[in-house]
Parts: structure tokens; sequence; C-alpha cells
């Protein structure tokens, strides 16, 4: 536990943090560490299971090709400034993730200070020397979920978008994705906060719904036909192209505000009777309410680059 105060060193506490994060990325997305990754996978999949594992996985390469191409674009280049850090709020904040159905094992913050207070929503005992505090999901009701089928998927974008319903003691709430492990103080965001009362990350790749949607279909991330119905759906409304996209993996928002509780059940309606891909939803309920995206990218350009998260991957219970 971290207790802030408004002298100089938690501030060069919390960039100090930030340069070993950022470090640490760099170190990893070097070249001689993927080389020397790809040698050690190769060598234990040789190992294991002979010359037929390594052409195996030449396979499932290529097969995945097609989709690489959109998931490994150049990141978009993002002037925009984004303002001075600040650490300071009296306002408690309520940190939330939503993990069940064995999708992730739960990522531990690295950093907790004495205003933030972390949650996870899951269907599983979490570690008894977590810093989560568990948040039991059998114990809660969902009316608006009694007529559909409880999926995990379901179950992680019904609280993803509605935080109100939980945390209403509460006026400021951050998402975060069940595999992205905090690292700083989230005060910085929730001080970026927009005034419609929800900010994101910009989209690290694209900047265009309708790219968005053919990205899904290359990645096999939907359907092709639901895909196509969304897009359809997109048209419809007149959505324009090159509108904006936000990372919707870190959400910052004053969600008991009545502008974002609307914005959040515009949201749900959409995700619920088109494509299941929420990011893909988003454009479209702030372009039907007049609200251009820059309003709302407040948080930063690139959630991957940024030095207050790490992102780990996805892995089953």
């Amino acid at each position: 536990m971290f207790c802030r105060d408004s002298n100089q060193f938690y501030p060069i506490l919390i960039e100090a943090i930030k340069t070993l994060v950022t470090e640490k990325k760099e170190v990893l997305e070097s070249e001689e560490y993927h080389i020397g990754k790809t040698i050690y996978n190769k060598l234990k999949i040789l190992k294991n299971k002979g010359i037929a594992g390594i052409k195996d996985d030449i396979k499932k390469y290529s097969k995945f090709k097609k989709g690489e191409s959109y998931s490994m674009a150049k990141p978009l280049e993002n002037t925009r400034d984004y303002g001075v850090s600040n650490y300071f709020l009296n306002e408690k904040i309520a940190i939330y993730t939503c993990i069940t159905g064995g999708y992730d094992t739960i990522v531990e913050p690295l950093f907790i200070p004495d205003n933030c207070e972390y949650y996870a929503i899951t269907d599983f005992e979490l570690p008894k020397d977590s810093k989560w505090k568990r948040i039991d999901i059998s114990k809660i009701r969902i009316d608006d979920l009694d007529h559909i089928k409880h999926s995990p998927a379901f179950i992680n974008r019904y609280f993803k978008m509605f935080p109100h319903k939980l945390f209403s003691d509460y006026k400021y709430s951050v998402y975060v994705d069940g595999n992205i492990r905090i690292c700083t103080d989230m005060t910085e965001y929730v001080n970026r906060i927009s005034d419609i009362g929800i900010s994101t990350f910009c989209h690290s790749q694209r900047c265009c719904v309708f790219e968005e949607a053919l990205a899904c279909i290359a990645m096999g991330k939907e359907s092709e036909a639901n895909i196509e119905k969304h897009i359809r759906h997109l048209e419809d409304e007149r959505m324009p192209c090159d509108y904006g996209m936000a990372q919707c993996s870190v959400i910052v928002r004053e969600h008991n505000s009545a502008q974002c509780k609307v914005l959040m059940e515009s949201w749900w309606a959409e995700y619920l009777n088109y494509a299941k891909r929420d990011q893909l939803s988003f454009p479209l309920v702030m372009y039907k309410h007049g609200i251009e995206m820059e309003r709302i990218t407040t948080l930063g350009a690139n959630l991957y680059r940024s030095s207050s998260f790490e992102i780990i991957t996805h892995k089953k219970l």
C-alpha cells in the first residue's frame, strides 16, 4: 500500500516505475529476445514432438498469416498532447476486472495507492494473498441477463459496461481486461477523464470501424455472417469512415452520471443485437450521440506502449 501526499517524491516514484516498465517492454520487443525465444521454442518442440511438431507449428502459422497482417499492423502515429500526469485525487476509485469461465487467471497489480480499491468479479477463488477483493459472480442477480445464455463473454461485457450497478458508492471506476497488469497509480487516468464522463485509450492500429470489422473477420474474432450484418447496420446508420476507434480494454468512468449511464445502455443494446465485439459497437454509439471519438480517447495514444500497463497472454485456468 502506497500512501500519497502532495510532496515531490510521489510523482518521482511513479515515473521511476514507468521507466522500469518501459525498459522491460523494450527488452521483450527486441530482436535479440525474439530470436532467442524462437530458438528456445523450436528446440523445445523438437525435443518433445520431433520434426513433425515443427511442421505442424508452421501449418498453424500459415493459417493465421492472413490475420497477422491486421493484428501486427504498424501502430498509428498519434501526436496528441495528453497533458501532465496528476496522481492526486481525494475520491476513492473502484478498479475492477471480470473473469469467468476459466478464460484468464487473475493478474495481480504491482501498485496499490491508498485511494484505489481493487475488485475482481469471478466464479473462482482468489489466492489468499491477492490484492483483489473477490465479488462472487454466483451471488449477484443479473436481471438483465435472465433471458440470455450466461456465457462468460456476455457476463464479462455486462459488468464491463455497467459499473454503476456494482459500485454505486464510488464516483469513479476503472475497468481493466483480465489480461492487463496495472503497474502504476490509476488516479492519473481518472484525472484525464473526459467531460462526457467516460474515457479510453485510442485504438493502437486503426481509426475506422469498417477496417476493424474486416480485421475481426481476418483474425476469426467473429463469424463472417455476423460481421457482414454488423457492417450493413453501420451503413444503415450512416456511420462515417475514419470516425475514430477506441481501445476498450481499459475504461475510466464517472459511472453514476446520467450521460454515462445512457451511453452504456446504448452500447449494451448494440452488443446484444449485432456482432459480439464490443469495440465494433462503441464508435457507433458515440456517433449516434454526437460525441467525437477524440473527446473520449483521452487516456493515451496506445495502451500497448503505455508504461502504466503490461499485457499478459490470455491463458486458461
